[in-house]
């Protein structure tokens, strides 16, 4: 099907399978603390959210497990991160800095007239997703999220479309402009049919976009989602947010690229999202604990 917004169809189609593995897991995990559940996700959640979601949805039949959003997936792990989940994600702080980028994305989808995401941002929501899920082990909901993850970045492949039977040898399609006179075919090959060339998968998704597209709320976003994976020479980071975001480029344009991620990299630190350390070898970055 067609649309006008693939980058943000692409988004919400991984939230559903991501909302119905996280869904069970959290209430795993709530009921397994001793005291009443409800209580327990009311303290964690925003006190407005719980007022007019959470009690329209409970005098509508619904269960609590049914009004769970990714926002509060994040705020109750937030919460009780110490109590139970530390150990539940066997101290992977960087799990909750991917919690938090799929609640964004469950907030910019839930837009319904906001413009299409770009790609870059698309493909960040989706990777979130897929190691939250991968954390929690629920390998079916990553598996459909990762394919929808691999469909979006695959660039969409030019279609040749030859000259129909209709025409004459020598006559060029009103659609599809002729390289040059078309010979004449000698051989009764039968009915011409409309061929497509047979398309290609890149080896690494690529976004076909241009560095100077770049925006510094993505650039910080991507560093930060790097980050959730450990810590990272400072001089590499530049490297691996232009891999993550699938773009090649060289000379003055990279240079300028990794001038703009070093002022995003001061700023993050200036907001205590990142801690900069020296090691014996190394300048190093990473997530604070």
């Amino acid at each position: 099907m067609i649309t006008s917004r693939p980058n943000r169809d692409a988004v919400d189609r991984g939230l559903g399978f991501y909302i119905d593995a996280m869904r069970p897991y959290m209430m795993k995990h709530l009921m397994a603390m001793k005291g009443p559940t409800e209580q327990f996700v009311r303290t964690a959640v925003n006190g407005n959210r719980w007022s007019r979601q959470f009690n329209r949805g409970f005098s509508q039949s619904k269960t609590l497990e049914e009004l769970l959003e990714p926002d509060d997936f994040r705020s109750i792990i937030q919460h009780y991160w110490r109590d139970r989940f530390h150990v539940a994600f066997k101290g992977d702080h960087g799990i909750r800095h991917r919690l938090g980028l799929v609640a964004e994305a469950r907030n910019e989808v839930a837009h319904v007239g906001s413009s299409d995401l770009d790609i870059g941002t698309a493909v960040m929501y989706l990777t979130a997703m897929s190691q939250v899920l991968y954390a929690i082990n629920a390998p079916d909901a990553r598996t459909a999220v990762d394919k929808i993850n691999e469909y979006l970045t695959m660039q969409p492949e030019v279609v040749v479309t030859l000259p129909p039977a209709t025409l004459t040898p020598g006559e060029a399609d009103p659609e599809t402009p002729s390289p040059g006179p078309v010979p004449a075919d000698t051989t009764d090959a039968g009915p011409k049919t409309e061929r497509r060339a047979a398309p290609s998968r890149p080896a690494r998704p690529r976004s076909g976009r241009q560095v100077t597209d770049v925006k510094p709320s993505e650039i910080r976003e991507t560093i930060l989602l790097t980050l959730a994976g450990g810590s990272c020479k400072q001089e590499d980071v530049a490297k691996r947010l232009l891999q993550r975001m699938g773009i090649v480029t060289r000379g003055k344009p990279r240079e300028d690229f990794e001038r703009k991620v070093e002022r995003q990299l001061n700023s993050l630190e200036k907001n205590q999202r990142i801690v900069k350390y020296q090691t014996a070898k190394n300048r190093r970055v990473r997530l604070p604990d």
